[in-house]
């Protein structure tokens, strides 16, 4: 824990020299809460807590329980949120960054970005502006004609991607 948050702080530093240049500062804390609690689930197996962060002032949950987008949105508005939107390069970094420390082998998580069948351009499940995107090159959403939902791909730096709403995923909710 030690050095990754040394490590952090060196990121800090360099996003908070890039950030002030901009005239914008980027906040980031992690909770105590480092996810080895547990819970047990109804049919008694052990699950971890989710991990609680924040950037900006605005409250971050990396949840490793797989479940399907609409579901893990569900289970975020149990805790007055929503699937995480991202707005900037430096929070894709941070959430990217956080999930890989907790899971150095981590595949892929929902954020919330969706696009109905019938809708030509995604949205976020929170209703914010979809003012960001971090796609990779080789994504071809227009192609799709189905219900599709946002990926963070965290083999490939953060990266998103696009995938059938129903695949079971770990997610990040946002209060």
């Amino acid at each position: 824990m030690k050095i990754f948050l040394f490590l952090l702080l060196g990121l800090l530093a360099v996003a908070h020299s890039s950030a002030s240049a901009l005239g914008d500062q980027l906040q980031f804390n992690l909770d105590h809460n480092d996810g080895e609690s547990a819970a047990s689930s109804t049919d008694g197996e052990k699950m971890k807590m989710p991990i609680q962060f924040q950037i900006n002032g605005e409250t971050y949950f990396y949840h490793e329980k797989q479940l399907s987008f609409w579901s893990a949105e569900n289970d975020c508005k149990r805790t007055g949120g929503h699937l995480a939107s991202i707005h900037t390069e430096d929070i894709n970094k941070y959430v990217n960054g956080v999930v890989l420390h907790y899971k150095s082998n981590a595949d892929r998580t929902w954020l919330g970005g969706y696009r109905r069948e019938s809708y030509r351009y995604f949205y976020w499940i929170d209703g914010s502006k979809w003012d960001y995107s971090r796609w990779g090159l080789t994504e071809n959403w227009k192609k799709s004609n189905r219900d599709t939902c946002v990926q963070m791909d965290h083999r490939k730096q953060g990266v998103w991607v696009v995938a059938y709403c129903y695949e079971s995923r770990p997610y990040v909710c946002k209060l």
